[in-house]
C-alpha cells in the first residue's frame, strides 16, 4: 500500500544546497581536477542521527558527528565506478556528505539518508 508522505516531510523541512559533482578530468592516470556539477536547493528534514543507527556507524564516523536526513528527492552517495564523490550540502554552517541511503520511494515517496559531517 503506497503511502505518499511528501506532504508530512515538508512540513518539518527546511531549505538544504546540495552540491552535486561529475567525474574528475583525469591526465595521464591521475585525476587532475574535480569540478562540481550544480548546486542546487531542496526541502529536507534534517535531525540528529538516532542512537541506536548511530551505534552502526563505525567509530571515526560517529566522531564526525551525523544526521538523519529525508526528502522526497533523490541524492547520491559516493559513486565508486564512477569516481564521483558523494553529494555534500551545508546545513547552520557545517557541510556534510550523504553516507548512505535508504529507498522508501515506493512505499512513502521519500528518501532517508545518513549524512556526516565532512572533514575539517
Amino acid at each position: 500500500m503506497l503511502v505518499d508522505m511528501t506532504d508530512v516531510i515538508l512540513e518539518c523541512s527546511v531549505c538544504i544546497t546540495v552540491t552535486r559533482y561529475e567525474a574528475p578530468t583525469v591526465e595521464y592516470g591521475r585525476v587532475s581536477s574535480q569540478t562540481d556539477c550544480c548546486q542546487f536547493q531542496l526541502s529536507a528534514s534534517v535531525t540528529p542521527l538516532p542512537s541506536k543507527e548511530r551505534e552502526l556507524l563505525p567509530e571515526g564516523i560517529k566522531a564526525k558527528g551525523a544526521k538523519l536526513v529525508i526528502s522526497p528527492e533523490q541524492l547520491y552517495t559516493v559513486r565508486t565506478e564512477d569516481n564521483i564523490p558523494a553529494d555534500e550540502f551545508d546545513y547552520q554552517g557545517v557541510t556534510y556528505l550523504i553516507h548512505s541511503a535508504s529507498d522508501w520511494y515506493d512505499l512513502g515517496r521519500f528518501y532517508a539518508y545518513v549524512a556526516v559531517r565532512k572533514d575539517r
